[in-house]
């Protein structure tokens, strides 16, 4: 297949954090929920994108599961499943790490993680395929 636009890519980082439980609303209940979890698509995620993002949270210290609780990478309809230079990973935060869940106050480690998380993200812009 040939790119749409040629000599250029991309590479999506679609950021967010989540619940430490499980809400109502979420087809997976399991409570055991990893710090991070880092959402794919067999289309746009590179295997290598996932793995070096995998291995940085994990060195940082944090759990990680791939596509659990949450999966898939959101790529623009445009794109979708026709331009191979445009790539995608999801990162979801736990927000036990960051923040109290019952007020929205940060936690005293607020700065620690997201130093952290930053440095794991640092990944993605040393990627190239």
């Amino acid at each position: 297949m040939q790119p749409i636009v040629e000599g250029r890519s991309c590479i999506i980082v679609d950021c967010h954090s989540f619940s430490s439980r499980p809400l109502p609303h979420e087809p997976d209940q399991d409570p055991a929920r990893p710090d991070i979890c880092i959402g794919t698509d067999a289309w746009h995620t590179p295997a290598r994108l996932r793995d070096e993002l995998v291995a940085a949270a994990s060195a940082a210290g944090f759990s990680v599961l791939i596509d659990r609780p949450f999966a898939g990478a959101l790529v623009p309809a445009k794109y979708y499943r026709r331009e191979p230079t445009v790539r995608a990973v999801m990162v979801e935060i736990n927000r036990r790490l960051y923040m109290d869940e019952q007020t929205g106050e940060r936690l005293p480690n607020f700065g620690e993680i997201r130093q952290a998380v930053s440095e794991m993200l640092a990944v993605v812009g040393q990627y190239s395929q």
